[in-house]
């Protein structure tokens, strides 16, 4: 539950309760007031839309680690191409030349083509 909550000591366990009381009924017959069941479902909208907000921000935790992911995979394509540039990488045959060395590119993976050029041309 939200930090306001319990710091007022209420938990969602003692939220359900207030809302059971609310809605207290004895064999289908309601014996709430109407403001009660009205408060009740105010109650159980505001828990609905803190476990929507709660959802969000972990989606939204979720997306900036993918975005992050992505930011770095960007940074490890750019010297990956720097090298290609600097060296003049040949692509043949599906092979990467350098001077003398060359590597297989298997399944059109080109990254790991690279990188492997890369640490066996250094």
């Amino acid at each position: 539950m939200n930090a306001a909550l319990k710091s007022i000591n209420y938990d969602k366990v003692s939220i359900q309760r207030i809302v059971k009381y609310l809605t207290r009924s004895v064999n289908g017959q309601c014996f709430a007031s109407e403001e009660e069941q009205e408060a009740a479902k105010l109650i159980t909208l505001l828990l609905s839309m803190l476990d929507n907000i709660r959802a969000s921000q972990s989606q939204t935790v979720l997306l900036q680690s993918e975005i992050n992911s992505l930011k770095e995979e960007l940074e490890l394509d750019n010297e990956r191409i720097k090298y290609c540039l600097e060296n003049q990488v040949i692509y043949s045959d599906n092979y990467l030349y350098v001077d003398l060395d060359k590597e297989s590119v298997i399944n059109q993976d080109f990254r790991t083509a690279i990188d492997n050029l890369r640490l066996n041309h250094s």
